[in-house]
């Protein structure tokens, strides 16, 4: 039966023959196995996904396809997996992408994506989400991929993009797992690895706009098996971006022959500080909300260890921007730093290991000036209590 179908497919031209496969694709995952092939089902979904997707026919050069024949493709591709069922989009999307991720494979996957987007997609950005979890949103295929949206949809055009704007109410784990990413892709721990104002701008939105984004994809854990969660990353931009932005500053403000770029540097500097405080705000918003909203998988979200990771780049840092003990940026930051640790220990999202926390009780002692809210906070969790909230703390300001 598999014979007869890959001879049928090979005697017909593309696009039918790619349009035909990909629903027989469709019918073989919708089943165990094909009928009187017991365990064969997997082999020829991935024998057809090579030859009549992606073009690959062992002995033969690659198979390039023209524009217009592409743009088909992945048109045909959106149709199948929202035509697939709920339980095997998952399993087609790893039939085509997941088994050997080369450049041919990896570029079409950037393409689909981008047509997903544009045409509201959530099948194909949904399966494009697990996908990054289960690969870890750090690793080199997802970052490629995230790089890739970034240059298209956040530095190619000045105003901010539509098509990012609407992306949480299509495929909020697509954004979860995005926003992971790009904290890993510009940690912002020095003035080469700030995130684009369009890029932090889009982030800065959906965090407030949307606080059930930062823990979309802990809420699947126990459907997944994998998790990411972007509550580290976005706390070390909070954290460490204070001290950025006031060396931004002050690299602004000294004498320079030209004007015009001192000024634009300034004002870019003071739009990432306000960015970065909006940006606190939803951070702690999100927090909050997953005290009574969120299964018990919610310690997940940030760890003691994930406060190490932090601590001591905070130091590096510091050093690197020539930040004295008493300059005002650096209190500033462990300001946002307690908040941060002390709504995470309130709403059940702070995994706490008893030696990790000694560990970073240290480093805050020996490294840092006197900060009385953190020092506060400590405290409540190293004596096995959990911090009340403390509102009569003054707003955050930058």
């Amino acid at each position: 039966m598999a014979a007869n179908l890959m001879k049928r497919l090979r005697h017909m031209e593309f696009p039918d023959c790619t349009r035909e496969a990909l629903q027989q694709l469709i019918a073989i995952f919708n089943q165990d196995s094909l009928p009187g092939q017991p365990n064969s089902s997997e082999a020829l979904a991935l024998e057809i996904c090579q030859e009549f997707i992606l073009f690959k026919t062992k002995g033969k050069p690659q198979k390039t396809l023209p524009p217009i024949e592409e743009l088909q493709l992945l048109q045909m591709l959106c149709t199948c997996f929202n035509e697939a069922q709920q339980k095997s989009k998952y399993q087609l999307f790893i039939a085509i992408f997941g088994p050997r991720a080369d450049n041919y494979s990896s570029a079409l996957l950037t393409k689909l994506v981008s047509m997903a987007l544009s045409i509201s997609c959530s099948s194909v950005l949904d399966c494009v989400a697990i996908w990054a979890q289960e690969r870890s949103c750090g690793k080199r295929p997802v970052q490629q991929l995230t790089l890739r949206l970034v240059e298209d949809y956040c530095l190619l055009f000045i105003e901010p993009s539509v098509v990012f704007h609407k992306l949480p109410s299509i495929s909020p784990l697509f954004v979860c797992n995005f926003i992971t990413s790009v904290t890993m892709l510009y940690p912002l721990h020095d003035t080469r690895s700030i995130p684009p104002i369009g890029l932090l701008q889009h982030v800065t939105d959906w965090i407030n706009t949307d606080c059930t984004l930062c823990c979309e994809s802990v809420r699947q854990a126990r459907i997944h098996n994998n998790y990411s969660s972007p509550i580290p990353g976005l706390t070390a931009w909070c954290v460490r971006g204070t001290i950025i932005t006031k060396y931004l500053q002050n690299m602004a403000s000294q004498p320079t022959s030209d004007n015009k770029i001192q000024t634009i540097e300034l004002e870019k500097a003071l739009k990432l500080t306000g960015l970065l405080s909006k940006l606190h705000l939803g951070l702690l918003q999100s927090l909050q909300f997953c005290q009574t909203n969120i299964n018990n998988m919610s310690q997940y979200l940030i760890t003691v260890m994930n406060m190490l990771d932090i601590i001591h780049s905070l130091i590096t840092v510091c050093r690197n921007c020539g930040v004295k003990p008493e300059d005002e940026c650096l209190h500033n930051s462990l300001e946002r730093f307690s908040q941060v640790i002390q709504v995470s220990a309130v709403s059940g999202c702070l995994g706490v290991e008893t030696g990790k926390l000694r560990e970073f009780q240290s480093i805050v002692f020996n490294s840092f000036p006197h900060n009385r809210l953190l020092q506060m906070v400590l405290a409540f969790l190293s004596g096995g209590q959990q911090p009340n909230r403390i509102t009569q703390q003054p707003p955050f300001r930058p």
